[in-house]
């Protein structure tokens, strides 16, 4: 668990607050929330939160004006502040800028994006998912344009280990597309390569020469398309023996 970690979501909209609130529910942190910039100063001036989340347009105080409160406040200006934005116009992330927060999100967030600029200024609980054996091919494309196919080993709702002789280095960015055995659901989004297993260094025996892939984009429904392959094909089937 992470000892301590506060995080505050200040928004408006209480549904948008309940989905941030799941993207984070994994993470072991406390979750602070409120609806106004108003209240979210008074969190921050009162809890010290370790990151805040606001959006930039709220009732009684915008979360622009919150955010260049904190700022000019040299007891807290150290707190990161991210806004976040319905629209992605020039002049609104401009303004978002000017008052000093340290990010701009663009609504709709999906959980990989959440987590992915979140983890820039804090260090999240990040627990395993559990793996399950699964073998279907899949296409990548690396920065350069070159175009690779493999089978996956396993799978998860964060990505993919796959099979492959063409190593990449880890923490490069491919574009990934494949098709869900079953449902036939075809899913195209970016990956980061997390780890590797080459000929020269294997760090997991068990596994061939090939590259562990974790999802960075994937989108919530495509997210659930995997949650319902695997409960379908992997988590079914066991609960099925087992009663």
């Amino acid at each position: 668990m992470v000892e301590g970690l506060k995080i505050l979501l200040s928004d408006g909209d209480k549904i948008f607050l309940e989905l941030c609130k799941t993207h984070l529910r994994k993470s072991g942190v406390t979750i602070l929330t409120c609806q106004n910039g108003k209240d979210a100063l008074d969190i921050i001036r009162n809890k010290r939160p370790h990151l805040a989340v606001m959006a930039a347009e709220m009732s009684i105080m915008n979360g622009v004006d919150c955010c260049k409160a904190v700022k000019m406040d040299e007891s807290l200006q150290t707190i990161p502040v991210l806004l976040t934005l319905s629209s992605g116009k020039k002049e609104e992330v401009e303004r978002c800028h000017q008052a000093g927060c340290d990010d701009v999100l663009l609504k709709p967030i999906n959980r990989h994006t959440f987590h992915s600029v979140i983890k820039k200024y804090v260090t999240l609980n990040k627990r395993a998912a559990p793996r399950f054996r699964a073998c279907f091919p899949l296409n990548w494309t690396c920065e350069d344009g070159q175009r690779n196919s493999g089978n996956t080993v396993d799978v998860s709702t964060r990505g993919f280990f796959v099979e492959t002789e063409n190593i990449v280095p880890v923490d490069s960015i491919i574009c990934v597309d494949f098709t869900l055995p079953a449902s036939k659901v075809e899913i195209n989004c970016m990956a980061r390569v997390s780890w590797i297993n080459s000929k020269d260094s294997s760090l997991k025996l068990l596994f061939p020469t090939g590259l562990g892939l974790e999802f960075v984009d994937l989108t919530e429904e495509n997210y659930g398309y995997i949650c319902e392959y695997i409960r379908k094909e992997h988590v079914e089937p066991v609960l099925h023996r087992i009663y």
